[in-house]
């Protein structure tokens, strides 16, 4: 393994996906860094040093880091000790394989291209109440809106009147072929 590529994705032996996300320098001995980033619960970043991530991937015939992950968090969570027991329960909650519903319709809702299904999931979050602001805006800016401040209700409405416009005006028909 000669190159670290920003983007490749990796398994843990818990099944759990991590990404790598770009190189970097430590500041305290100037030693190569590789980042990976945890692509479930909290998108944790971590850093391990280059030579080890290239050991580790090398030792694992690079079909994935299972040790390089697990030994990283293993390090990471002895040095914050005082946080692990809150850490670990959040990880065991997401490790069950069982998202939130809130996290699941809001991927259901990135996922789609139909904007019908859009218009029907951002209404179910809605009537749930599981839209705050940071949701609004995340999904506005899934689709290119911009979306004023202002009471979360008329936020709401406005979103749901640009998906509806969208899902009036811009079918596949034409597209196809």
């Amino acid at each position: 393994m000669n190159q670290i590529i920003p983007g490749e994705k990796y398994r843990d032996t818990g099944g759990r996906l991590y990404q790598v996300t770009c190189t970097a320098i430590s500041a305290s001995d100037e030693g190569d860094l590789v980042i990976i980033q945890q692509l479930f619960g909290d998108f944790l970043r971590i850093a391990v040093p280059k030579d080890r991530f290239r050991e580790k991937m090398k030792a694992a015939g690079h079909t994935g880091n299972e040790a390089l992950v697990s030994d990283s968090r293993s390090r990471l969570e002895s040095e914050t000790a005082g946080e692990v027991d809150d850490e670990k329960a959040k990880e065991d909650s997401i490790d069950t394989g069982e998202g939130s519903p809130e996290l699941n319709d809001m991927l259901s809702f990135l996922d789609t291209d139909d904007f019908e299904e859009k218009f029907r999931i951002a209404k179910r979050m809605a009537e749930q109440n599981e839209i705050d602001d940071t949701v609004l805006d995340n999904m506005a800016a899934s689709l290119d809106f911009i979306i004023d401040d202002g009471p979360i209700e008329n936020r709401i409405d406005e979103l749901l009147h640009c998906i509806a416009t969208r899902k009036r005006f811009e079918t596949t028909r034409l597209r196809n072929g």
